[in-house]
């Protein structure tokens, strides 16, 4: 491993206001004299098979927050109707960005004790925001109903198939087939052999794991999720 070069986020940066970075996975732990001076943030991801580098990473004071589940899916389509789905418009970034900013509670900025609600609420709406400006995402699939914009998923191209980057649906549509629609939607319309349909989950959100097994997804690898936050950081 190198030592640790630790790569500033200037985005997540930006919605934290302060500086965060990333630990590459190839990177060395680093010693406490080689962490950012605070305020400052730090995340790092770590194979749950790799407990001796967990257990560095711990000493110097990063915490688990979570543990990461990757899945994988064939490309084949799915079964099932699509009629309430389409690839979103410059006119839906309002609806979506609304909608990103209440649908999620399992996410590791939420899971954070250290990072307030408000602030994972914000960083969802802005990451979802990110699609229109065109600064991540090849797709966005919103499902539709009388009222408007209903659910959302953000996909991005990768060298193995598509990813599934975030995906959304209001409350009063949960447990309704709404994010099995959008998934097979973008299985039809985005997905082309021999690639796969790929998405992360957190082993604490048990309704998006069985979400996912059931439209045919298979678990592939875990890591666990650490952050570090430095004097003068929420």
């Amino acid at each position: 491993m190198t030592r640790p070069a630790l790569v500033p986020d200037a985005w997540l940066s930006a919605q934290l206001g302060y500086a965060a970075y990333h630990l590459p996975p190839t990177a060395e732990p680093p010693t406490p004299g080689e962490l950012p001076a605070g305020p400052a943030f730090v995340d790092a991801k770590v194979p749950t098979d790799a407990l001796a580098r967990l257990h560095r990473l711990e000493a110097v004071g990063f915490q688990v927050i979570d543990t990461s589940v990757q899945l994988t899916r064939r490309a084949i389509p799915l079964e099932g109707p699509v009629d309430r789905c389409r690839f979103a418009g410059p006119d839906d970034e309002g609806a979506v960005r609304a909608l990103a900013a209440h649908a999620f509670t399992q996410s590791r900025f939420h899971l954070d004790p250290a990072i307030p609600r408000a602030t994972a609420n914000h960083l969802k709406a802005e990451w979802a925001g990110n699609f229109f400006s065109g600064r991540r995402g090849e797709w966005m699939v919103v499902a539709v109903d009388d009222t408007g914009v209903c659910g959302f998923l953000q996909l991005l191209r990768a060298t193995t198939g598509v990813v599934i980057d975030l995906i959304g649906v209001a409350a009063a549509e949960r447990s309704h087939g709404l994010g099995g629609q959008m998934v097979a939607f973008a299985a039809r319309e985005c997905l082309h052999e021999p690639a796969a349909l790929l998405v992360g989950t957190q082993i604490a959100n048990a309704r998006s794991l069985a979400f996912y097994q059931r439209q045919g997804f298979v678990v592939t690898s875990s890591a666990y999720v650490l952050h570090l936050h430095r004097a003068g950081s929420p």
